[in-house]
């Protein structure tokens, strides 16, 4: 069978569940934010640095923040963490990326089973195992990257990298389509720079365009998720990866255990930007992403099923046993500096239409960002 034909009933059988799954997702039972929201606060009080959550069902906004986005040892009088600060989301943008990949898969005619080689750059050499490869492959980890990356020697692994250069060498080296899960953010990186190549392709207006690089392929992946994913979620300005370009104020990171310690700011080049991390948003920012991924602005109820079912841009525990409840999809963010200092970020979609999105500019002491907001639904009448 032809690609083409592949893709045809791929996306036939897609179209057919997501409705269904969409008639089926109204009948999920109530949960009180309220005491989700309180249950949240009560795993992160004193445990970090500072937070703001964010939690949206239908019309209905819980909202709670606490602590220092930046301490006065850093700016005099300090500035105190709001849902409206931006923070550095770390692997979150994994998510956005994932909405970002499948809609251009949508906008032209393919499908997740599409090989991803064509819309590599035509001047990088393609290793074993590269042709074979395909959406899906890079979306579920399921490249073979990681595995590879464990049996590098050390001097090999200078040249691995999640910027253009070492992705490009990382293609040449090759992959093994199909494999057993591993994370490994390349799989993500390698996504930025393809996607300004399916926009192109798509014929959008708004490509206009010559030429993806090395210096600009972090900029197109950002042009293209303000256009396509931020600006139609009511999120009012784009996100960097370079905090001198970025709208203040923003967090700085922090260790928990440490009130003196001055903070940490993440910064990525252009060239690795985007993709599997890099991005700067508020709890605000990323619950109103996840309310308009829910609704079906972002993505039709198809590609919302494929992206659900595959797990694309979700955990590869979402959707698994959680004492005894399989409804939940999710994605975290942690990023680690010296002297322990970090961020720490989650989205998570429930039933009954919940969202909640939250961020912290700490390293967590006991629970996890996500295990928090898991927890906090569980225990929610």
């Amino acid at each position: 069978m032809n690609t083409r034909m592949q893709n045809r009933r791929f996306y036939c059988k897609a179209a057919t569940i997501g409705s269904l799954l969409l008639v089926l997702s109204t009948t999920a039972s109530a949960v009180d934010i309220v005491e989700m929201r309180k249950n949240i606060q009560d795993d992160l009080n004193g445990t970090v640095n500072g937070y703001a959550l964010v939690i949206k069902k239908g019309n209905a906004t819980q909202a709670w923040k606490k602590g220092w986005a930046i301490r006065p040892v850093d700016v005099a009088g300090g500035q105190a963490m709001s849902p409206g600060t931006r923070s550095f989301i770390a692997s979150v943008t994994k998510t956005i990326t994932a909405v970002a990949t499948l809609q251009l898969l949508e906008a032209n005619n393919l499908s997740v089973i599409e090989k991803i080689s064509n819309w590599l750059p035509n001047e990088w050499v393609k290793g074993p195992g590269i042709g074979q490869l395909t959406f899906r492959d890079l979306l579920q980890h399921k490249t073979g990257f990681n595995q590879i990356f464990g049996n590098l020697s050390d001097e090999q692994k200078e040249n691995w990298g999640n910027d253009w250069d070492g992705l490009e060498w990382i293609v040449a080296n090759g992959a093994i389509p199909g494999d057993s899960y591993s994370y490994k953010n390349a799989n993500f990186a390698l996504l930025r720079v393809i996607i300004p190549k399916l926009w192109k392709a798509s014929g959008a207006p708004d490509a206009d365009f010559t030429g993806i690089t090395s210096g600009n392929n972090g900029l197109l992946y950002v042009i293209y998720v303000t256009n396509h994913i931020f600006n139609p979620s009511g999120i009012d300005v784009g996100a960097s990866c370079t905090a001198s370009q970025f709208y203040q104020p923003q967090a700085r990171g922090y260790d928990a255990t440490n009130p003196n310690e001055a903070g940490v700011m993440s910064e990525t080049s252009w060239a690795g930007c985007g993709g599997h991390a890099g991005l700067r948003l508020s709890a605000r920012d990323l619950a109103r992403f996840m309310v308009h991924l829910d609704n079906g602005t972002l993505l039709s109820p198809a590609w919302r099923f494929v992206m659900d079912y595959y797990r694309l841009g979700w955990s590869n525990s979402s959707n698994t046993n959680d004492n005894g409840r399989k409804d939940k999809w999710w994605h975290g963010g942690a990023w680690n500096k010296s002297s322990n200092r970090g961020y720490r970020a989650c989205v998570m979609k429930y039933p009954d239409n919940v969202v909640a999105a939250l961020v912290i500019n700490s390293r967590t002491e006991g629970k996890g960002a996500c295990t928090m907001l898991k927890d906090g639904f569980n225990n929610a009448p």
